[in-house]
């Protein structure tokens, strides 16, 4: 299993990357006019380039499986959480919540969302 070694000008560790995200590259050329990303007709052009082994001040190790074209030096790097890794809930009976509003300006909170799941059966 080959480890590419993606080298950034600042830390990578400020973006909230860590070992076991998977990382993923979009190549420059599909750049649109407008600034962002063309994923417009399908996301074919985003490669996946694997999971990370290891991060430094400068530096992601990534291991991969797949035979891929390296991203080149203008090419947009991006990080994904393992769903099954990074899922969270509430465990427990209860929860409290306290929403605080510090701005002297008038603010209305439009709604408030809640998942529920029995688990102490």
């Amino acid at each position: 299993m080959p480890t590419i070694t993606l080298t950034f000008t600042s830390d990578p560790q400020s973006t909230g990357v860590q070992v076991g995200d998977i990382a993923y590259y979009i190549s420059n050329s599909n750049i649109s006019s407008t600034g962002g990303f063309d994923t417009s007709s399908s996301l074919n052009n985003v490669v996946r380039i694997g999971n990370i082994t290891g991060i430094t001040s400068s530096t992601v190790l990534v291991n991969s499986t797949l035979n891929i074209d390296l991203p080149n030096q203008d090419d947009f790097i991006f990080f994904t959480k393992d769903n099954a890794v990074n899922l969270k809930s509430l465990i427990g009976y209860y929860a409290n919540v306290k929403f605080i509003n510090d701005s002297t300006d008038y603010a209305e909170l439009f709604s408030v969302g809640l998942d529920v799941a029995e688990s102490s059966k």
